[in-house]
């Protein structure tokens, strides 16, 4: 994932923590943890998708936040917001 990424992640869940988020990023970040959450590459312990087991390595609980990200196993992509 890019460092735009990275941030556009970090940002919009920390928006969301605060409920300032808008409602349309809330459901993409909800509806694309949902699906990591039956992966098996998913790790519900450390909540990252294990590299070791073909996923992207990332923290999913942000990366699902950043709206030009995507899946490397394509489940999901990046964010249609119009």
């Amino acid at each position: 994932m890019s460092l735009k990424g990275i941030v556009n992640g970090y940002t919009n869940s920390a928006l969301d923590s605060v409920g300032v988020l808008g409602k349309k990023k809330q459901e993409v970040a909800n509806a694309r943890m949902s699906v990591c959450k039956l992966c098996t590459t998913f790790d519900t312990d450390t909540n990252v998708c294990m590299k070791d087991k073909g996923g992207c390595g990332c923290l999913m609980t942000k990366k699902v936040y950043s709206m030009d990200s995507k899946c490397p196993l394509g489940k999901w992509g990046p964010a249609n917001l119009k």
